[in-house]
């Protein structure tokens, strides 16, 4: 079994970095979150001392952070919204961050289901977010890069919207981060979050 911890969990449990969290709770892999403008939580600094990542030299400065503890980045973490106005510029930031995590030496990343869209029917919101990915899986195909939608917000779980997105993107690059507990706190009953684990299994 492989076991890694996003990296907010270490910050929000008192850890004062990330080596230190990664050492304290016995594991060596990390889910890393990068923001928009390629900054992500440094490995022996403070949480909130960002460093950015849009540079060989400091990609390679935080490889060899890394690899001063045995420590790897098994995901990248994204809060995307495919609801922004600058969608071209949200869907270049994933591709960015897809080719970010091939050079950290993972392959796959995050994609966040939630899209803060005022009055658009769920059939809006799953052509856009469906649209966005296509443009993503054809831009990073020379990398291969495998990207989880995970079950964020009121839309982002319920099935239907998860399931239609994987059939319009068509691709098997392209699936689920099963956030068991997000379906449970969305306000199913636990025999329905068990159906749902179920039929959505084959995507994870």
């Amino acid at each position: 079994m492989f076991i890694s911890i996003r990296d907010g969990m270490l910050s929000s449990a008192g850890y004062p970095t990330m080596a230190a969290g990664l050492r304290g709770v016995g594991l060596t892999s990390v889910e890393l979150s990068v923001d928009r403008e390629m900054a992500a939580p440094p490995v022996q600094s403070p949480f909130k001392d960002l460093v950015k990542l849009n540079s060989k030299a400091a990609i390679a400065a935080y490889q060899a952070a890394l690899a001063h503890d045995g420590f790897s980045v098994c995901a990248l973490l994204l809060a995307n919204d495919f609801a922004r106005p600058d969608l071209a510029q949200e869907i270049q930031w994933v591709v960015r961050c897809a080719q970010l995590a091939k050079t950290l030496g993972c392959n796959t990343v995050r994609i966040d289901a939630i899209m803060r869209a005022q009055g658009w029917s769920e059939e809006q919101c799953l052509k856009v977010f469906a649209d966005a990915m296509k443009q993503v899986i054809a831009a990073t195909e020379d990398i291969g890069t495998q990207f989880g939608i995970e079950n964020h917000g009121a839309r982002g779980n319920e099935p239907s919207f998860l399931k239609g997105i994987i059939a319009s993107v068509g691709s098997p690059r392209l699936g689920v981060t099963l956030d068991t507990a997000n379906f449970y706190w969305s306000g199913k009953p636990l025999s329905v979050v068990h159906e749902i684990i179920h039929e959505l299994a084959p995507f994870a």
